[in-house]
């Protein structure tokens, strides 16, 4: 049978030595700011010291560690109740803030995409019918106000609507640019010397391709084969 009081012969030849590789434990040194914790829990602040040593606690639970008096815990039912209601309450106006926002963020939305058509009531324009008064005056005009407006009509000058596309084409120079385009395309394609002149004229589809056909060296190349 092993003894274990006496080591083995073979142990007790091996002297004992300190490795460097092995720390013991040791205490730990406490700062001087350490506070020590409390072995029992502090008294409630939602219950009154006064008014709960004079009720006795014979309410006692389960595991026996807790007594408390009724009263005690309908007060503590009370104040999860306004806990639980106010944490609903909150909830609700969070759903309701952030349905709000939705709205909002539709409405900008709109507003931006139709300037105007939320902030007014007529939806659908229509003309305005013409009153008995505007038909009076329709039915005998005066002669002085025909004159007037033939004297108008002959001093106003006609204005040419304006077209943007145009002017910015003549700005920067689009129109020789498509021009020279086309001269290259049609060089390519047709053989046909064209300037830049004569895509520039304006002059109908029919006429310019006839005058491609003119100068296509394809067309010279193709008559001098029919007449040999």
């Amino acid at each position: 049978m092993y003894d274990s009081d006496r080591p083995h012969p073979l142990l007790a030849q091996v002297p004992l030595t300190v490795s460097p590789f092995i720390s013991l434990p040791t205490a730990v040194t406490l700062p001087y700011t350490y506070k020590s914790v409390a072995s029992a829990l502090p008294p409630s602040i939602t219950v009154n010291p006064a008014s709960a040593e004079d009720k006795a606690r014979y309410v006692v639970s389960s595991t026996g560690g807790h007594a408390a008096h009724p009263d005690e815990i309908l007060a503590s039912y009370q104040s999860l109740e306004e806990h639980l209601h106010k944490t609903m309450a909150d909830a609700k106006k969070a759903i309701a803030d952030w349905e709000e926002s939705v709205k909002q963020r539709d409405l900008a939305e709109k507003r931006r995409l139709a300037p105007g058509w939320l902030d007014r009531e007529e939806k659908l324009l229509q003309p305005a019918p013409p009153s008995s008064s505007l038909h009076g005056e329709a039915a005998s005009p005066s002669i002085l106000d025909s004159s007037s407006k033939e004297q108008e009509l002959q001093s106003t000058p006609a204005i040419a609507p304006r077209d943007e596309g145009e002017e910015l084409d003549r700005a920067f120079g689009v129109d020789s640019l498509k021009a020279t385009d086309v001269r290259n395309w049609v060089l390519k394609e047709f053989k046909s010397q064209l300037s830049i002149f004569d895509v520039l004229r304006p002059v109908p589809v029919s006429q310019l391709a006839l005058t491609i056909l003119n100068k296509s060296s394809l067309m010279n190349s193709a008559a001098e084969i029919f007449e040999n």
